[in-house]
């Protein structure tokens, strides 16, 4: 094993681990399987990392974050409307969306089974919430929003319907026209606050 700085041999590590969740999962990035790939003993990665969890917490995040940024560059639409619905509903890069699912299923399946991992889904949850209210802001400010809808409830129930879709896309439920579910309920959403919530109960 060769000298190496400090943080020059953590960002090694992170990366090491980075390759294995990716290749084979977040399970299999133990301290000794990441070790034998760089290699270094498991004794160095101790020296850098409190447990193997908060290894693969930093680096499942890291590879989360350039996937998102990647994802994020090529959305580029006529409206902000348009960029929210291609976001969540896959966009032109179907690939890159399956990887999202896979990763996510992952840490998912992770995190019933580690309290660090739980931590890492609800930041990237919290994540996936912040980008939906900016992006929502920005539509709003466009005026392709209504000036009273409540961003953050929006955004909340994107949410909790993408991770509702995703589900009923895993077990095959039925074919989905995703973009159009999301894209109608911003619609009701929107019509709610321009007419008042009474609207949408008011009968003929």
């Amino acid at each position: 094993m060769s000298y190496m700085p400090k943080d020059q041999r953590r960002a090694e590590i992170v990366e090491a681990a980075i390759k294995v969740i990716d290749a084979e999962g977040i399970a299999a990035a133990t301290v000794r399987r990441v070790a034998q790939s760089i290699p270094v003993s498991p004794g160095q990665i101790h020296h850098h990392f409190d447990s193997a969890d908060a290894l693969r917490a930093e680096a499942f995040l890291e590879l989360w974050n350039r996937l998102r940024e990647k994802y994020y560059d090529q959305l580029q639409k006529d409206t902000k409307l348009d960029t929210i619905v291609s976001m969540i509903a896959g966009g032109e890069d179907p690939e890159t969306m399956e990887s999202f699912k896979r990763f996510y299923a992952d840490l998912a399946e992770a995190a019933k089974m580690s309290k660090v991992l739980l931590d890492v889904r609800q930041r990237v949850l919290k994540s996936a919430y912040d980008r939906r209210v900016e992006l929502l802001q920005q539509a709003q400010a466009a005026g392709e929003l209504s000036a009273k809808l409540d961003i953050p409830r929006l955004s909340m129930s994107l949410i909790a319907l993408s991770l509702g879709l995703g589900m009923l896309e895993e077990i095959e439920f039925e074919t989905i026209d995703t973009k159009e579910i999301l894209r109608h309920s911003i619609d009701v959403e929107n019509f709610a606050a321009l007419n008042g919530e009474e609207a949408l109960n008011r009968k003929d």
